[in-house]
């Protein structure tokens, strides 16, 4: 019996200096560690589709970060706009791509394009609808920024419970929802600058890379293909620049909004 372990520092061909002969009654366990030994992930259809353009997408990050994080007071309604369109498109693309996983269909890259293309279309005309119903969008833009924080807390400390992942996610934007309610005008600045922040240095890192896919982290996990120790640490680097780029963000906009308080007067 030939039993190879995970050891994901060593590649190339199969050392058989390495080989550890085991005697066990009349067998024989011939015993490797090499990459090959590791856990292997199928990602999804969409997670394929994203990451062959990648570059595209960071790139929008970065811009719409900017506009969310610099002036998300100042557009509020351009915010509201941006967000239940960006919600609604990612929603439906992404309940899309899955109907078609599930069936085992496969589609050429152009009908992909053409899925995200109807997509968009919907998530514009969401967000023209929810521009028309401020609460509700303001309701939405909060829980949009707690799933954002709840995807950071379970990545920052390595959250391996399925249930315990998904609950801090969800409670996090109920708990960020209900105070967009209370009080609107600050839960906006807190919001806009966090979510902004981190799609800019999200952004940025599909670029640099040591960012950690937050959805498929859960995954490899569970299924032992990675432990903290290999977890990359530049991910703290990232959150740093997250927090630093969130704090000024909110400080620009409370100026600005100190400055439109003043010239109401």
């Amino acid at each position: 019996m030939i039993n190879i372990t995970c050891a994901y520092e060593t590649t190339g061909p199969l050392d058989l200096s390495t080989v550890k002969f085991d005697v066990s009654g009349s067998d024989y366990v011939v015993s490797l560690e090499h990459k090959v030994g590791c856990p292997t992930f199928q990602y999804s259809m969409l997670e394929k589709f994203f990451e062959q353009y990648k570059y595209l997408v960071a790139a929008v990050m970065i811009v719409i970060g900017l506009v969310f994080c610099f002036a998300g007071n100042a557009m509020v309604n351009v915010i509201l706009f941006i967000a239940a369109a960006i919600i609604s498109f990612g929603a439906v693309v992404y309940l899309i791509f899955a109907l078609l996983e599930s069936l085992n269909k496969e589609t050429s890259e152009a009908v992909q394009w053409v899925i995200v293309a109807a997509s968009a279309v919907i998530g514009l005309l969401a967000g023209f609808a929810v521009k028309k119903y401020r609460t509700i969008g303001v309701a939405a833009l909060a829980a949009w920024g707690g799933v954002a924080l709840g995807l950071l807390l379970t990545t920052t400390f390595f959250v391996e419970n399925t249930y315990a992942k998904y609950g801090m996610i969800i409670g996090c934007a109920i708990i960020l929802a209900f105070f967009a309610f209370k009080v609107e005008k600050l839960v906006v600045i807190a919001v806009t600058g966090f979510v902004g922040s981190y799609m800019i240095v999200r952004g940025i890192s599909l670029y640099a890379g040591g960012f950690p896919n937050e959805m498929a982290l859960g995954k490899e996990i569970e299924q032992g293909g990675i432990s903290f120790d290999q977890f990359p640490k530049t991910f703290y680097g990232y959150l740093a620049g997250i927090g630093v780029c969130a704090i000024v963000g909110v400080i620009v906009q409370l100026k600005q909004n100190k400055h439109k308080d003043n010239q109401n007067r």
